[in-house]
């Protein structure tokens, strides 16, 4: 949308013509096409020495304009009597204001607050955001991408406002990595001429250095870059908005993950905190870090420059391999409880066959996974990455792969299945020292239609078998209970309010050959969590490799 420009979405004329006018329908005539044709370009010229100084985006759902118009006019005279008390009609309406209309200050406050409303899954349906119908079929993450990148400095400025407002990891957590890069490097890096000045480093590095005491980097380049530029912007406005800081924070970061070598990174270190750190740094062989260090210990000394290297964790044996966004990353507070029950074992051994395309720990983790999450969200969440992680699954079963696994399961098994886990799920609970007994099963943490994968809809369905779905449910069931019970007043909690509150919360998780950590982006009830526990604590998970599971809360 152009800063000046009008839109009128619906146009309705309706004509009162007095006695004298010769012919009803030829005035109606004349008026529609002076509508059609000339009005809008009426409209423009009326709004234009307004719109030109003023970049305020309004919204008015709906006005009823009554003007008086001289039909001896011609067709030029008209529709400029017409445009002249539509005019005037707004600006009364936009000063009186009113739940019909919507004023943001720019571009950027209308891109803010579309996005906040997209992320609660409330943009969709509000009559002001009408101008982003078109991108409605796109996946979450995209939509945000266009819509920060169509106008980039207006990008640029929501993306900072949203971090004022505390939405930022929300907004990453929803993007996939290549989404991440793309938004970043087209708001906050665009290209243009490397200016670096004396003056600046001393007081980027300060900002710099207390922005990493203050949050952990993930591993992912884009979202650290986005996470520290933003933060530095908002605690010092004067150092921006300045693609040159955004630039030198994301060559540091690039820098200091580059650096991994431990004989490498120590002689480094040790160069940098002798008397001839200057020299020293002339006569690197990689150009790169040549130009990096250079003006840096120039201006700010080898120890000081050594002791930011060693905020950015270059000697720390970060030795996470790769980083996965999800918003539901509550599901591995679930994990928790499958560990402690054993339930993977109790998966492993039971009566159905190993799939082909999984294992059969893996695919029974998935899907009870899923049941937790609710039918609601399942088609949602069947290809989130963390979903995936947690199963340890490449990619999501498919429809085809599902439909034929069940088809190979019987009624026997899925009795013998029953069977076997109502004989063990005492012996589950007990070992969680969770002794109490729900009286009402319509009041459990898991309720059978929240749980069900099952439709009778054959589009609806993510589980194609009735009878596995009522197998697992069980199952899912004995989870919620055994991880609500550690939440001492929510332990009555309804499956959905568990999951809205807890599961269906943006995280990432960083995943190396020993450990599995969660660090929680949004998560309303964060401090039920610490207080159960689950922030100082590390569960093995045998499903995955043994990885240890461990919970980090911002």
């Amino acid at each position: 949308m152009q800063q000046t420009a009008i839109h009128v979405r619906h146009l309705d004329a309706h004509y009162v013509v007095t006695h004298q006018a010769a012919d009803t329908f030829l005035v109606r005539q004349r008026l529609d096409r002076i509508a059609r044709e000339l009005l809008s370009r009426q409209l423009e010229q009326c709004f234009a020495g307004l719109s030109d100084a003023d970049k305020t985006f309004y919204f008015i759902r709906r006005m009823q304009v009554n003007a008086a118009l001289d039909l001896g006019m011609d067709d030029a005279s008209l529709a400029r009597a017409w445009a002249e008390a539509v005019r005037d009609h707004m600006l009364r309406t936009i000063s009186r204001g009113g739940s019909h209309v919507k004023i943001f200050r720019d571009r950027a406050e209308y891109v803010t607050h579309f996005i906040e409303d997209l992320l609660r899954g409330q943009a969709w349906g509000q009559w002001f955001y009408r101008t982003f119908e078109p991108l409605q079929h796109l996946p979450t993450g995209r939509v945000i991408v266009r819509v920060l990148t169509d106008e980039r400095d207006a990008g640029r400025d929501a993306l900072l406002e949203l971090t004022r407002r505390g939405a930022l990891d929300a907004l990453l957590a929803a993007l996939d990595d290549a989404e991440a890069e793309e938004a970043i490097n087209a708001c906050l890096l665009p290209q243009s001429r490397r200016v670096l000045l004396s003056h600046m480093l001393a007081p980027w590095v300060h900002a710099l250095r207390r922005a990493l005491r203050e949050m952990p980097l993930s591993g992912s380049l884009a979202r650290d870059v986005a996470r520290l530029y933003l933060n530095i912007l908002r605690a010092n406005p004067e150092l921006g908005p300045d693609v040159n800081l955004a630039r030198f924070i994301r060559d540091l970061l690039a820098f200091g993950q580059s650096t991994r070598a431990p004989q490498a990174t120590k002689h480094l270190l040790k160069m940098l905190r002798s008397d001839e750190a200057e020299a020293s740094v002339h006569r690197l062989g990689d150009r790169e870090a040549r130009e990096l260090l250079s003006p840096l210990v120039r201006e700010l000394g080898g120890p000081l420059v050594a002791s930011l290297l060693d905020d950015l964790g270059v000697e720390e044996s970060r030795d996470f391999t790769r980083s996965v966004s999800t918003k539901y990353g509550g599901v591995f507070l679930l994990a928790s409880a499958i560990a402690e029950m054993n339930l993977d074992e109790f998966l492993r051994d039971s009566v159905y066959p190993a799939p082909s395309f999984a294992s059969k720990a893996g695919l029974f983790v998935y899907l009870v996974a899923l049941q937790c999450l609710g039918a609601s969200n399942a088609r949602a969440a069947r290809s989130d990455g963390g979903l995936l992680l947690l199963a340890g699954l490449s990619t999501p079963p498919s429809e085809a792969q599902l439909a034929e696994y069940c088809e190979g399961l019987t009624a026997s098994m899925h009795e013998e299945f029953a069977s076997e886990f109502g004989a063990r799920r005492g012996e589950m609970m007990k070992r969680l020292g969770f002794v109490h007994v729900r009286r009402n099963e319509t009041q459990a943490t898991g309720g059978r239609e929240w749980l069900s994968l099952f439709d009778e809809d054959e589009a609806g369905r993510v589980l194609p078998s009735r009878e596995l779905d009522g197998a697992l449910a069980a199952l899912s069931r004995a989870v919620l209970d055994a991880f609500a019970s550690k939440l001492g007043a929510f332990a009555e909690s309804s499956a959905q309010y568990l999951s809205r509150n807890f599961l269906e919360c943006h995280a990432e998780a960083l995943v190396s050959d020993a450990r599995v950590t969660i660090r929680f982006l949004t998560c309303p009830l964060q401090m039920v969590l610490r207080m159960a526990g689950f922030e100082h604590r590390a569960w093995a998970l045998p499903w995955l490799d043994g990885r240890q599971l461990e919970f980090r809360f911002d």
